[in-house]
C-alpha cells in the first residue's frame, strides 16, 4: 500500500468516527503517525470533518 491510498484509508476510517488508536492499530502504525498525517491532512485543506 502506497502513502496516498494509506492516508485515504485512515481519513475514511476518521470519518467513520474510529479513534487514532483504534485506526493506528489495525493500520499497524505507530498513534503519533496517524495523528501527524489527520493533523497534515487538516492543514492541507482537505476537509476530513463528517
Amino acid at each position: 500500500m502506497d502513502k496516498k491510498e494509506r492516508n485515504e484509508q485512515i481519513v475514511k476510517a476518521y470519518r467513520q468516527g474510529y479513534s487514532q488508536y483504534m485506526i493506528a492499530k489495525v493500520l499497524q502504525l505507530n498513534q503519533a503517525t496517524v495523528q501527524r498525517i489527520i493533523k497534515g491532512l487538516k492543514y492541507d485543506s482537505i476537509s476530513i470533518t463528517p
